[in-house]
């Protein structure tokens, strides 16, 4: 079934689904009220695990960070990754490589729609000369997606880890403070590129 033009959905991947796809997923949906008002309901951001911890909800030291910032964790509950998640999706953001191939060998035709978040932020600002800034936010959502896959081999990181964001699961408060500043970091681009009209 085709996807609808007027909406675009994006979906962060990770294991567990309660630490950084959520963090990512949250993240994403208040920038782009903030940024887009009325207009973020066109666009779907969801998030799910690789090895999900289902219905578990988000993890209390990466909820405690988000709260923070003012963003609504309420009523979240883990998710399995499968094909049809993955497929649905008109862009999917692994938190690491591991979870970008697992997504990929889920449903390899979505291949050029699929990055890591890091790496999605990275190629869509440097091909974000390519986008039409007057176009309506998903369309220019939709272009940033194809201007990020034509960056591919060009735009590389320092090295590859730069393109992940290490697990804090288990870890110390510090761990899940440097997710969250990876994730933000990133996030802020993307939702800055899409916004930016």
């Amino acid at each position: 079934m085709p996807r609808p033009r007027d909406r675009f959905s994006i979906l962060f991947v990770c294991t567990g689904n309660i630490c950084r796809s959520p963090t990512a997923e949250r993240m994403l949906r208040h920038a782009l009220v903030d940024r887009l008002g009325d207009a973020a309901s066109h666009f779907e951001v969801g998030s799910a695990g690789t090895g999900a911890l289902v219905d578990y909800p988000i993890q209390e030291h990466a909820a405690e960070l988000l709260t923070r910032q003012g963003i609504d964790v309420s009523g979240f509950a883990a998710r399995q990754l499968d094909a049809e998640l993955v497929a649905d999706a008109d862009l999917v953001l692994g938190l690491t490589r591991e979870h970008r191939a697992a997504a990929a060998t889920a449903a390899p035709s979505i291949i050029r729609r699929l990055f890591t978040l890091r790496e999605f932020a990275r190629l869509a600002e440097a091909g974000a000369a390519e986008v039409r800034p007057e176009q309506p936010p998903v369309e220019r959502a939709r272009a940033l997606a194809q201007a990020a896959t034509a960056q591919r081999g060009i735009v590389r990181p320092e090295k590859p880890g730069d393109d992940d964001v290490p697990d804090p699961y288990g870890g110390p408060a510090d761990a899940y403070r440097l997710a969250f500043t990876l994730i933000e970091a990133s996030v802020r681009v993307v939702a800055e590129l899409i916004a930016t009209g």
